[in-house]
């Protein structure tokens, strides 16, 4: 979607493979929300890593915002947010600061769609989201934002 302008591609060929990747995340999918990040054996880290999973529930929105998905994409986000968000607050420091930066962009798409989700998983985004990005916002400021400096940006 990026080489596109964030748009489905207009080429069938292009918009099928666009298709395949959305089915492949949405297959990779478990029951209880998370996301299997390796194809063979399990990766050391998989179930306590976040970063993966929050690229995933971003794909996700982005592809049911552009129509990609057949309507389950932007279901399998909110599940992948949902179970993100209950493993969240068990990781360690330095997990919660290597993944906060895309936990906080894919809680905001989820929010920003969540009018798309039927009704009782809307209101559930509407009150669970605001909670996560607040405990994500320390996370961020340790992690990601602590080692921005102004003289990373010299010319």
């Amino acid at each position: 979607l990026a080489f596109h302008g964030g748009s489905a591609p207009d080429d069938l060929q292009e918009r099928a493979s666009c298709e395949g990747l959305v089915a492949g995340l949405m297959a990779r999918q478990r029951l209880d929300g998370s996301f299997a990040a390796s194809f063979g054996s399990p990766l050391p880290d998989e179930d306590v890593n976040l970063l993966r999973p929050a690229q995933a529930i971003a794909s996700l929105v982005e592809a049911h915002r552009v129509g990609l998905g057949g309507g389950g994409a932007l279901s399998a986000a909110w599940r992948g947010l949902c179970y993100s968000s209950s493993l969240y607050p068990t990781l360690g420091e330095v997990e919660r600061g290597f993944c906060a930066h895309w936990q906080v962009q894919a809680a905001k798409l989820v929010f920003d769609m969540r009018s798309c989700l039927p009704t009782t998983d809307c209101d559930a985004a509407s009150s669970l989201i605001p909670g996560h990005i607040r405990r994500l916002y320390p996370d961020l400021a340790q992690g990601t934002l602590k080692g921005l400096v102004p003289a990373m940006y010299d010319q």
